[in-house]
């Protein structure tokens, strides 16, 4: 009697023999973030009573060994020849925000506060950003 191989099955070679293996069914099996609540929305972190209006984010983790979405919001975000310990400031927005948190295993991210008010456009050649 002959067995029946059917097409969630597949010929694969299971340590040193060839098995017929179930088959990876990512339809059956995706995950589905926003029934889980698993969005930067919803993210569980303290916030600081008033939102800060700037991020400074810097990579410090290497990238190049990632998959290629991965290395484009990279790119996307950072430049096009960034690398790890690279800093770049971007703006508290939903859409940064969404890109940034993408990528958020790569990145170090803390608010930019201004303890003595903003500086205004005589101040920008004396401001520091430490991290």
């Amino acid at each position: 009697m002959a067995k029946v191989i059917r097409q969630c099955w597949v010929w694969r070679k299971n340590n040193r023999v060839w098995r017929y293996l179930p088959r990876r069914d990512d339809l059956r099996n995706k995950v589905d973030l926003d029934a889980l609540a698993e969005q930067c929305e919803t993210f569980p972190d303290p916030m600081p009573l008033e939102p800060p209006k700037l991020w400074v984010a810097w990579i410090y983790r290497d990238f190049q060994r990632s998959d290629g979405f991965i290395r484009d919001q990279v790119r996307k975000l950072f430049g096009k020849h960034a690398k790890a310990g690279e800093l770049r400031i971007f703006m508290n927005t939903i859409s940064n925000n969404k890109q940034l948190w993408k990528i958020k295993h790569l990145i170090e991210i803390r608010p930019i506060s201004f303890p003595n008010g903003e500086p205004g456009p005589e101040d920008v050649y004396n401001l520091e950003v430490e991290k």
